[in-house]
């Protein structure tokens, strides 16, 4: 009788909790961004000098941060769409 040989592998768990993402800027850009990743399901921190940008996302489901600082210890990946350095 010839061996028999198993091959394994380890999927995660369609449970387990993908990253938590954060987004600074909500201009035209920064919100399709949020739109798309709230779409996929991935929990979301936005942050906007103009607070009133992020009420949207906030109604769709995004976490909203008082200040960059406060968004990037509550998140694994912090994506940025800024106009410039000022921003």
């Amino acid at each position: 009788m010839a061996p028999v040989v198993y091959s394994y592998w380890t999927v995660g768990d369609q449970n387990d909790p993908g990253p938590v993402l954060g987004l600074i800027g909500l201009g035209n850009m920064g919100a399709a961004i949020a739109e798309r990743l709230l779409d996929a399901g991935y929990e979301l921190v936005v942050y906007n000098r103009t607070p009133e940008r992020a009420a949207q996302l906030a109604a769709r489901g995004a976490d909203l941060a008082e200040a960059p600082e406060s968004l990037a210890e509550q998140v694994d990946v912090v994506l940025t769409s800024v106009a410039d350095d000022a921003a």
